[in-house]
C-alpha cells in the first residue's frame, strides 16, 4: 500500500493544475489516513481522535467512517476515486482519460492491498496443524525431561556412592563404586553439566518458538517484534511531501516546456553536466 500512496501523490501533482493545491493536499491526506487506519484496525483501535488531531481527518469524515461497518482503511479509497472522477468531469485534468484510468488503478489496487492485509492477518492456520505442533513440542519436552532425569539420577548416584558424605539420599559407609581415576570423575561431572544444559535449553527453545509464532501472526500490534507504526508513518509522510514538492517544482527545462516553448528553445543555452573523472573532449 505504501507504493500506491506514493503513486497517488505523484499522479495528483502531475495532472492537477497549480491552483488545485487543496485537492492535492486532500488526496495526500486520504492516503496517509488509510495507512494509519490499517494499523489502528489491526490493533483494535476504533478511536479516530488521533487522526483528527494529526489533521488527517475532519470531523465530518470521521463521523462518516464511524458509521461504516467495513474496514475504514478501505472506505477512504472510495473518496479518492470519487474525487478524481468529479475533477475529471469538471475538466480539471489536462488529460482526463489517462489521469482517471491511472486513478482507478491506484485506488482499486490500494483498496485490494488493504483487503489482502486483513486476509493474511485474519486467516487462521488449520487447527489440526497448530494442535499437532503443540503436541509435538510438549511430547519433546516430556521425553527430554525423562531422559535428563534418568541420566542425572545415574550421575548423582555415582557421585553419592563415591563420597562418604550423604548426598541426595545415597549415603554409604564404604565405597561401592569408586571412581577409577580423575578422568572418570571428570566424565561424570561433564555428563551432569551437559544434561542440565540440555534440560533447561531445549524445552525453553521450542516453547519460545511457539510463542514467537503467535506474536508474529499479527505484525501490526504493539510488541517489540511488530512493525514500527510511527516510524513508517513518518517516513511515508516525508516521502509524499518530497514527491509532491519535486513534482510541483521541476527543473527549468521542464518548466519551459510546460509553458509551451519548443524543445530546441528550452534546451538552448543548457550545458550538460560533467561527470568527475570523465573522458576529455
Amino acid at each position: 500500500m505504501w507504493c500506491w500512496i506514493a503513486n497517488l501523490v505523484v499522479v495528483a501533482s502531475v495532472h492537477l493544475p497549480e491552483d488545485m493545491k487543496e485537492a492535492k493536499a486532500m488526496l495526500r491526506r486520504y492516503g496517509l489516513a488509510s495507512f494509519h487506519l490499517t494499523f489502528d484496525a489491526a490493533r483494535g483501535s476504533e478511536d479516530l481522535n488521533e487522526l483528527m488531531d494529526r489533521g488527517l481527518l475532519t470531523k465530518e469524515e470521521a463521523a462518516i467512517l464511524q458509521r461504516g461497518n467495513a474496514a475504514k482503511a478501505e472506505l477512504v479509497w472510495g473518496w479518492v476515486l470519487k474525487l478524481f472522477s468529479l475533477l475529471a468531469e469538471k475538466g480539471r485534468f489536462a488529460h482526463p482519460d489517462m489521469a482517471l484510468g491511472v486513478a482507478h488503478k491506484i485506488s482499486l489496487s490500494a483498496r485490494s492491498a488493504v483487503s489482502n492485509t486483513w486476509t493474511y492477518v485474519d486467516t487462521q492456520l488449520p487447527f489440526s496443524y497448530v494442535h499437532l505442533l503443540g503436541i509435538l513440542v510438549h511430547i519433546n519436552s516430556i521425553f527430554v525431561g525423562l531422559l535428563s532425569g534418568i541420566v542425572l539420577g545415574k550421575c548423582t548416584a555415582r557421585v553419592a556412592d563415591n563420597e562418604r558424605a550423604p548426598m541426595m539420599g545415597f549415603a554409604r559407609d564404604e565405597y561401592t563404586t569408586p571412581f577409577a581415576s580423575r578422568a572418570d570423575a571428570w566424565n561424570v561431572s561433564q555428563l551432569l553439566i551437559q544434561q542440565l544444559l540440555f534440560l533447561f535449553t531445549i524445552p525453553v527453545f521450542y516453547h519460545g518458538l511457539l510463542r514467537l509464532a503467535e506474536r508474529i501472526s499479527n505484525p501490526f500490534g504493539y510488541d517489540e517484534t511488530d512493525f514500527p507504526k510511527e516510524l513508517y508513518c513518518q517516513m511515508l509522510e516525508e516521502e509524499t511531501l518530497a514527491l509532491q514538492y519535486a513534482t510541483e517544482h521541476p527543473p527549468h527545462l521542464i518548466r519551459r516546456l510546460a509553458q509551451g516553448d519548443p524543445f530546441e528553445a528550452a534546451v538552448a543555452g543548457l550545458r550538460e553536466p560533467t561527470v568527475a573523472g570523465g573522458l576529455p573532449e
